[in-house]
């Protein structure tokens, strides 16, 4: 019983490791301040191709950056039945809030919503809604991997929105502001991640 748990405390920490590279902080700094920019810039309609674009380069960062030090894991299949199953709950919540964010994008850019709530609540909080989609989001991926630097991403990005909603803080700058903060953290996190496992001697 002892050994089963000291096994599965192993894989846990293990687990903790394998995503503590940074490499998905930085992919999803550049997703969300890729948003703001292209919002910034009004093509809005191009940040739909980002998921496209960013998911292969994540893929190919952890194979250059990341497997070289800790080498190809392989969990237990409880392990790896769980995480396909979570990460299927997170990706399908992850492209519902990518296609809200980007709905309400092209929503704030109208007239439509001044016109019939510029008295009422949504019109108030309005300013705060794609960061907190993106905050759940960052949450549950998160919860995902258990990174309690998630947690952090969840309070920059909420209060950002919090921001938007006081002082009428545009939600394109407030991605901008939370893609360049998860980005350095993530660097960050890539840069100790380097040093902590550094390459093996035959890998160059």
């Amino acid at each position: 019983m002892n050994k089963h748990s000291d096994l599965e405390r192993l894989e846990n920490s293990l687990f903790a490791s394998y995503w503590s590279d940074g490499l998905v902080d930085v992919v999803v700094g550049i997703g969300i301040l890729g948003i703001g920019v292209c919002w910034t810039l009004d093509i809005v309609a191009v940040s739909a191709a980002l998921p496209a674009i960013l998911v292969p380069l994540w893929l190919a960062l952890r194979t250059r950056f990341t497997e070289p030090r800790m080498g190809v894991v392989r969990f237990s299949e409880k392990r790896t039945n769980g995480t396909r199953e979570k990460l299927g709950l997170v990706a399908g919540i992850g492209v519902g809030v990518f296609l809200l964010v980007v709905t309400g994008v092209f929503v704030s850019n109208t007239t439509i919503r001044r016109d019939v709530a510029s008295e009422g609540l949504l019109w108030i909080i309005a300013p705060g809604i794609p960061s907190m989609l993106i905050a759940v989001a960052l949450a549950l991926g998160g919860w995902m991997i258990r990174q309690m630097r998630f947690v952090a991403y969840v309070l920059i990005v909420t209060g950002l929105a919090a921001l938007g909603v006081v002082f009428a803080v545009e939600p394109h700058l407030q991605m901008t502001i939370a893609g360049i903060a998860i980005l350095a953290i993530g660097l960050f996190h890539v840069v100790r991640f380097a040093q902590h496992y550094p390459l093996p001697d035959h890998a160059g």
